[in-house]
């Protein structure tokens, strides 16, 4: 602590102007000693006047004031320029306030309203650089009964430190008071939506009304308290407030307790403990979520294997309905919509269906486990996410993964080692895990993604959808940041092993040549790789090579297609609309950036409005976006991908994938040897599309023959009618298609009818849900 020759030392030299609230500190610690210091009143008084405090500094009396300040007697004590602020000037702004909070917390109101009757016991300030000051008329001593003290209450907002790149989910922030306001507005402001709609809770616990009262004059609150982020607990005592908060959570399973801790008390009082009083909530919820998943797997370990099987394959034949419990989560739109069309396709099938998704835009709690004890589902639907993931999901229930978006979760020896005979994955996951990770056949679903129809339809469009829509060539991605960004970004996971440089060489020829690239040709290079260098690696480190260096193919294959489109409008003085995140800063393409576009009636009427909706993807042309596309009405250009297939190539393979399903075909050496003919035609044209390792040998020929099993689906070459008319393979043939059909608005929706019809049927949720159906009771059946 600093003595008082100290003090008095440094106010000698102290800037007033520079920090006026360090002398009011100061000076306001000698006068606590002693009242009748005449230098600390002096200092005291320069720097109120400094602030803009006229009418605080006016009431110091002291002999030294008169005799070195002569022009105290002209300060003045007008509002507008003495810094002291009739409450009743800011009545209008607290009645506003009042109102907002008054639909959502009556009782609150109530007591703030009685409270403010207190208010005339205190004055409040403004001083010049902003800041608000609230005193108690009590006392007498002018450097006595600020508030908080007379200092910078404005600098708290400096405490706060957030950056939603690095926390886009913040937890619940709980604040016992929320002192002069400044630092709960600032935090409110900065984790607003964070994450698409996601707000944290702002938790809010004051014992003192009056506080409130006094808060609700300060700042315009609207659009906080009026939001259902803001949770009030004010009381007449912390008792009543802290009984308040664990009632509201007790009663609000769905609501996630806050796990971060701000004190701003305004009116002096004891804090309330938050961290403490939390920890003891949170541990309850831990104690329910134990005893509930006991009771859970006490209930379905008494279902043995074979009533499973019956009832799913009762569920088959429609004889039975399967309540279904689908998990997802508002914080994805993909996720959510596709879970909501599966819930449609799914009730109309005649089953139940019940949605665990967070209860509002604040919470994280997802109330599966509830719904799971309350309602002892049949089958657990998750999309892009496996059991293991998730210890509360239990075990004992059939359980479906459908993996729409290829993601490395899925591909880890933990979630090999999940596929026990209750478990089943559908979707890309279970085509590359079975071929190229060893997965088991039963657990397997193989399938293509699906379009919404239910959510997409052709409709009638109004004239603020065309001139916001409509265009002459439309692309729909997120994919805007450039190839070189990408593979950069994606090294990062490479960097600490030996497998950097297989990742830098494999994506160094792939942005050279960036088009006809499959999992098959990236294999073959990394083995090449391995055997030039005499390494080996493991097989979960060469998978993660190659699945991250297509990553980059297919963003250096869109950014070449889309380059020839740029060049084709440029030229014809047409318009190009690209939807998505980040366009905006591309280099080449930014001129062409529309904006997001948001899932439903906004992508819908895009597909619409867009003359050629284009489809650049290089795993092929089956991919949720442009189904959906489809399914509204649109006409789309694609450029044609190995993926794709041609017919004869799919009518090869699919006469190899019969004779592999049927136990007819286990290696290589049989189709070599074969005397029928057709196999041999079938195995001569497939032959030459396999990539060979440098020895000229197939390879990984085991692979293929399980690819053969897994065979899904017709490719888009055989599976859509009038695919080979708006697939394009080079920019020659781009530039013919979209000189023809620009032309041609019939048969552009000719076609687009025709294509419509065919996802209706073959590429429906509905269709999904009668293969995930098949597929769980085979693979029931079958252990």
């Amino acid at each position: 602590m600093l003595s008082t020759d100290t003090l008095r030392k440094l106010l000698a030299i102290a800037d007033v102007q520079r920090d006026p609230y360090a002398v009011t500190d100061a000076s306001s610690s000698l006068l606590a000693a002693n009242a009748e210091d005449g230098a600390a009143v002096l200092h005291y008084f320069r720097a109120l006047t400094t602030l803009g405090l006229s009418a605080a500094a006016k009431r110091l009396t002291h002999p030294v004031l008169a005799s070195q300040v002569p022009a105290i007697g002209s300060l003045t004590d007008a509002p507008s320029t003495s810094g002291q602020i009739p409450w009743t000037s800011r009545a209008r702004r607290f009645q506003a306030n009042l109102t907002a909070l008054e639909s959502r917390f009556p009782a609150a109101v109530s007591l703030i309203k009685t409270a403010a009757a207190e208010l005339p016991n205190y004055e409040l300030h403004a001083s010049l650089d902003g800041n608000l000051h609230v005193r108690t008329v009590a006392e007498p001593l002018i450097h006595n009964g600020w508030l908080q003290g007379l200092s910078n209450h404005r600098a708290i907002e400096s405490v706060w430190n957030f950056d939603r790149s690095q926390t886009p989910v913040p937890a619940p922030i709980a604040f016992d008071g929320a002192g002069y306001g400044w630092l709960m507005q600032r935090i409110a402001d900065t984790t607003a939506f964070s994450f698409l709609t996601y707000s944290c809770a702002l938790y809010l616990l004051e014992p003192d009304p009056l506080a409130l009262a006094m808060l609700f004059h300060l700042h315009d609150f609207q659009p906080l308290l009026r939001s259902p982020r803001f949770r009030l607990f004010l009381g007449a005592s912390p008792d009543q407030v802290l009984a308040d908060f664990h009632s509201a959570l007790q009663e609000n399973p769905d609501w996630s307790p806050p796990q971060r801790y701000i004190t701003d008390v305004l009116r002096p009082r004891a804090p309330l403990h938050l961290q403490a009083h939390c920890e003891r909530i949170h541990a309850e919820r831990e104690a329910q979520m134990k005893a509930r998943k006991s009771a859970i797997d006490v209930y379905y370990a008494r279902i043995p294997h074979a009533a499973w099987r019956e009832r799913f394959s009762q569920a088959l034949t429609g004889k039975s309905r399967l309540k279904v419990l689908g998990i997802t989560t508002r914080y994805s739109s993909v996720l959510q919509h596709s879970m909501r069309e599966l819930q449609t396709a799914i009730t109309a099938a005649g089953h139940d269906f019940l949605l665990a998704i967070e209860s509002d835009d604040q919470s994280l709690e997802n109330p599966f486990q509830r719904l799971i004890d309350q309602h002892h589902p049949d089958l657990i639907l998750q999309i892009s996410r496996l059991r293991h993931e998730n210890p509360r999901i239990p075990k004992a229930i059939p359980y479906l993964s459908w993996d729409q978006d290829n993601l490395p979760c899925m591909r880890t020896p933990e979630a090999r080692a999940s596929l026990d005979a209750l478990t089943y994955v559908a979707g890309h996951a279970a085509f590359h895990g079975f071929v190229y990770l060893g997965w088991p056949r039963p657990n397997c679903i193989f399938c293509h993604l699906a379009s919404a129809t239910h959510r997409y339809t052709p409709r009638p469009l109004s004239s603020a959808d065309l001139a916001k829509f409509g265009c002459d060539f439309s692309y729909v991605s997120n994919a805007s940041g450039t190839p070189e960004s990408l593979r950069h970004s994606l090294a990062a996971r490479f960097a600490e092993h030996n497998s950097l440089d297989a990742f830098i060489t494999l994506t160094d020829i792939i942005l050279a040549d960036p088009q006809g690239w499959t999992s098959s040709r990236a294999y073959t290079l990394v083995i090449e790789f391995e055997h030039d260098r005499h390494i080996t690696f493991p097989a979960q480190a060469r998978d993660e090579i190659v699945m991250n260096a297509l990553t980059v193919a297919d963003r250096a294959f869109r950014h070449a297609i889309l380059s020839w489109v740029a060049e084709y409008v440029d030229s014809h003085s047409l318009k190009l609309r690209l939807f998505g995140q980040g366009w905006e800063t591309h280099p080449r393409f930014s001129p062409y950036a529309a904006g997001s576009a948001q899932q439903g009636d906004e992508l819908s009427a895009i597909y619409q409005a867009s003359r050629i909706n284009l489809q650049i993807i290089e795993t092929g042309f089956l991919h949720s976006r442009a189904l959906d596309g489809l399914a509204a009405g649109g006409f789309f250009l694609t450029h044609r991908t190995a993926y794709d297939g041609t017919p004869k190539g799919v009518s090869a393979r699919l006469h190899l994938a019969h004779l592999a399903r049927n136990g007819k075909l286990d290696s290589l050496r049989m189709l070599e040897q074969s005397t029928d003919e057709v196999t041999i035609n079938a195995w001569c044209l497939v032959r030459e599309q396999l990539h060979r390792d440098a020895n000229g040998n197939i390879s990984r020929p085991e692979e293929f023959l399980r690819g053969l099993i897994a065979f899904p689906d017709l490719p888009a070459a055989s599976s859509l009618p009038h695919f080979a008319d708006i697939a394009f393979s080079d920019r020659p043939s781009f530039a013919a298609m979209a000189d023809r059909f620009l032309k041609d608005e019939p048969l552009r929706q000719e076609i687009a009818a025709a294509l419509r019809q065919a996802v209706v049927e073959k590429f429906s949720f509905d269709t999904r849900w009668k293969q995930f159906l098949a597929g769980i009771a085979a693979g029931l059946a079958g252990s």
